[in-house]
C-alpha cells in the first residue's frame, strides 16, 4: 500500500521526468489491495443491509483478482 501511495504521490506532484512504471508495480500492488479489501468485506467490519450486496462485492473482488493475476503471469 505504501508503494502506491508514493507512486500516486509521484503523479499528483509531476516533475518533468521521464517515467518508466515496472509491470510488475502494476499488477502487485492492486493486489496486495485486493487483499485488504477482501479482509474487509470478510471479517465483518462492514454491516451488509444485505447479504447478497456481500456475495456480489466478494464475486466482483475474485473477478478482478484472477484478472490481475492472469496479467502477473
Amino acid at each position: 500500500m505504501q508503494a502506491l501511495d508514493e507512486l500516486r504521490d509521484e503523479f499528483t506532484h509531476f516533475n518533468h521526468k521521464t517515467w518508466s512504471i515496472e509491470r510488475i508495480i502494476l499488477v502487485e500492488c492492486p493486489l496486495d489491495c485486493c487483499e485488504v479489501l477482501r479482509h474487509l468485506l470478510e471479517c465483518g467490519a462492514i454491516r451488509w443491509y444485505r447479504t447478497s450486496s456481500q456475495k456480489k462485492a466478494l464475486s466482483s473482488l475474485t473477478k478482478i483478482e484472477r484478472l490481475l493475476q492472469a496479467r502477473a503471469n
